[in-house]
């Protein structure tokens, strides 16, 4: 099902000691073959294991963040959890730099990811939250400060993961 996969690998080239540069074996953007949706699920697979249903935990942790898709990642993984407690975080970072689609001025990140968990139907009872942090340490830190984690046995942690080009 997946042998025409072998006709992607990659095999060095050797080059004679005079030439200056060597190409690497792996370019940096690479030509990506068409893949098929089964290739793509196996490689997938292959890398990242299969998908795993979401299991309910004692809380959710979300570390903020600008990105509008971290917000609907925390709320889908409350719809499918239940969850009885969800802890935010976030002030304002020290950076200042914001996603492009952020249009709330100087809101609390915290403020923010609450107004749309709200608004998407999470009971604000559910919620804890701490507004002051600056960066990911002070999360957490602060995180300890609004919340008694020591009755928690399991957290489910949601993380504004960024992809940043090679530039």
């Amino acid at each position: 099902m997946y042998s025409n996969l072998r006709k992607y690998t990659i095999i060095p080239v050797i080059k004679r000691k005079e030439e200056k540069y060597m190409n690497p074996i792996i370019p940096k953007s690479p030509e990506v073959p068409k893949l098929s949706e089964s290739e793509i699920e196996f490689l997938t697979n292959t890398v990242f294991g299969p998908k795993k249903s979401i299991i309910k935990c004692d809380a959710l942790f979300v570390f903020s963040g600008t990105h509008p898709g971290h917000w609907g990642k925390t709320l889908e993984a409350y719809n499918e959890t239940g969850v009885d407690k969800i802890i935010v975080t976030g002030g304002n970072s020290l950076t200042g730099k914001k996603h492009p689609e952020w249009q709330f001025d100087n809101q609390t990140e915290a403020d923010v990811i609450i107004d749309y968990l709200i608004s998407n139907g999470v009971s604000p009872q559910q919620i804890v939250c701490e507004k002051s942090s600056t960066n990911t340490l002070e999360n957490v830190k602060f995180a300890l400060n609004v919340f008694d984690f020591s009755q928690i046995k399991s957290l489910m942690f949601m993380v504004d993961c960024k992809i940043k080009p090679n530039t």
